[in-house]
């Protein structure tokens, strides 16, 4: 049944399934006919004592590309419930995703962790070469006090987490 904005309800005429997650419903009479679009969602069933994990072939047809999965897409569509077949859709496309996310995230953590390294060869050379010594007159200039014997600690070599270097005494 489709509610109305006048609360009643009316029961479609006619019931599509769109590929979207989706179902089209046509109501009213002839030559007044609306369409409605619903999004389908998968109710909990909360009658039933405890729910059970996923079980683990299930759980590999989910997660399986190809033949694996278009079996098992191919069962829930044809199962009473529409609903069951667009939650297993929506997971695959959300788990999807995830996946390229964490593709991306892996890809940014080797960059900083490349540039992490480059920057410490850097600060070698600055340190090898002895270019602080060399440009001591500008000592005043930083914001850190001049202390005898200060020196700034490398950084944790490839450690992402290390962006800034520490005072030791």
């Amino acid at each position: 049944m489709v509610p109305l904005s006048t609360g009643e309800h009316v029961i479609p005429q006619f019931i599509r399934r769109l590929g979207t997650g989706e179902v089209e419903m046509v109501v009213g009479q002839e030559g007044n006919k609306a369409i409605y679009i619903a999004q389908l969602i998968l109710k909990p069933d909360c009658s039933l004592p405890a729910t059970e994990p996923i079980t683990l072939w299930f759980s590999d047809l989910l997660t399986s590309p190809g033949d694996k999965f278009d079996t098992l897409t191919k069962a829930a569509y044809k199962l009473d419930n529409w609903a069951a077949h667009t939650e297993i859709m929506r997971y695959r496309h959300i788990d999807t995703e995830c996946h390229k996310i964490e593709l991306k995230l892996a890809i940014l953590q080797a960059h900083l962790a490349l540039n992490n390294k480059a920057l410490n060869r850097c600060r070698f050379h600055i340190e090898a070469s002895r270019v602080p010594h060399q440009l001591c007159n500008l000592q005043g200039r930083s914001d850190f006090p001049s202390c005898h014997g200060e020196q700034i600690s490398r950084r944790a070599e490839g450690h992402p987490c290390s962006t800034g270097p520490g005072v030791l005494v």
